[in-house]
Order: structure tokens, then C-alpha cells, then sequence
């Protein structure tokens, strides 16, 4: 799920309810992140190369907006991902920090911190409630979760292939 940030985030104490983060959303998306995984060697991964990487962060794809409020305190969207029409994976907004609101919190802390705050008109992946999966060239993708409109794309084949 991606959130697009509609006013400043505060930075709630640790263990604070979440809830009241809802009011600082301007929408909810549908959202899946492009990787490049620069052909890691999953093996031998670890943390301090995926800092190096930039986490491989190569974009991200986004549905349409949904007024986050039309989904409770967001906790609990289940989600799935189809790939040429056969699902791929499953999962829940809550499978990552207990849901999007506690993310946001997180970020807002760990931004406080160095003395910046979230502002309005960023966006925010709230992390992966599926394991990263490789399409093939010419692969359709469609991620839905529930009670947001999907997001799909088809993934090109090398120039002239």
C-alpha cells in the first residue's frame, strides 16, 4: 500500500495509538515497488548490502486513490498479487508493523529524530505484505487490495525482443 501524506505527520511516542494518523493521509493506493535487485546473491544477503543498494528501490507503480478513511484504521487489508492472471501471493496490510498507520508512525519518529518531519505531497510504500517476485518479460501484473481499486502493468521484453 502506498499513503500520500495530506498535512504534516507529529511524531507520536512509541506505543501511542496510531489511530489519529488517519486524519494526516490524504489517500490510500494500491502499490507495488519496482526492484533492482542488481542479481543479488540471495544467499549471502545481508542487511548492510541492501543499505548500499538503496533497498534496490527502482519505483514504484500506483493505483488510483481511495479515501483511506473508507478502509477502517487500515490494519487489516488483505492483498494479492496475480501474475498473467494466477495468483502469486497473499497477504495483509497488518503482516508488516501491525498495519500502515504504525509505518507512518515508525517514519515519523525515526524523521523527528534527525530533526525533519513528513509533509504534505509524499508518498510513503508501507512495505511488502508479499515476498518479491520476478515476472518474465511480458508479464502482467495486478496487485489488488481490498476495498481499493487494483494496480496492474506489463513488464516489456529487452528493446527489439
Amino acid at each position: 500500500m502506498a499513503l500520500k501524506v495530506g498535512a504534516a505527520v507529529p511524531a507520536l511516542a512509541e506505543g501511542a495509538d496510531v489511530s489519529s494518523l488517519l486524519d494526516y493521509v490524504a489517500s490510500a493506493h494500491a502499490a507495488f515497488e519496482i526492484i533492482d535487485d542488481r542479481n543479488a546473491d540471495y544467499a549471502v544477503l545481508n542487511a548492510a548490502s541492501i543499505v548500499a543498494e538503496n533497498s534496490w528501490n527502482a519505483g514504484i507503480v500506483v493505483g488510483p486513490p481511495c479515501d483511506p478513511r473508507t478502509l477502517g484504521h487500515l490494519d487489516d487489508v488483505d492483498g494479492e498479487l496475480l501474475i498473467n492472471g494466477v495468483s502469486a501471493g497473499v497477504g495483509s496490510s497488518r503482516d508488516v508493523l501491525g498495519g500502515p498507520l504504525h509505518v507512518l508512525a515508525w517514519l515519523a519518529r525515526f524523521l523527528a529524530r534527525r530533526g525533519e518531519a513528513l509533509r504534505p505531497g509524499q508518498w510513503i510504500m508501507t512495505g511488502s505484505i508479499i515476498p518479491t517476485k520476478f515476472p518474465p518479460p511480458g508479464g502482467r501484473l495486478q496487485f489488488t487490495l481490498r476495498g481499493l481499486a487494483p494496480v496492474s502493468a506489463q513488464i516489456l521484453g529487452p528493446p527489439g525482443g
